[in-house]
């Protein structure tokens, strides 16, 4: 039970600690790095990304590994966590609410 409870805390902390920590290092990011980490929160596969960009697998992995590099993660999944949280952020703010004011407390 112990393990559980820590595998969930640390999951919050890599997740969103991580992505709230970054979210003003997003600026940093290309235009096209911005696309791929939006991408990252779809679960798309690489081969997937690459083709909706047309671009290689293999630069959409360079791209992955700038990504990481600037937003100081650990790992692809780390960034991938991070864009999901950043994604539902930003889709509520295009949409014209404000984090949160569905109710959730969120």
């Amino acid at each position: 039970m112990v393990e559980v409870a820590h595998a969930h805390a640390t999951a919050d902390v890599i997740g969103y600690g991580c992505w709230r920590l970054s979210l003003d290092q997003v600026e940093r990011l290309t235009p096209r790095e911005h696309e791929v980490f939006l991408l990252l929160a779809d679960g798309w596969p690489y081969r997937r990304m690459a083709d909706l960009l047309y671009v290689s697998e293999r630069t959409i992995r360079a791209h992955l590994s700038a990504i990481v590099d600037k937003l100081g993660f650990d790992s692809v999944l780390h960034a991938r966590l991070a864009s999901y949280g950043y994604k539902m952020r930003h889709d509520e703010l295009e949409a014209g609410g404000r984090p949160g004011e569905d109710g959730s407390g969120n």
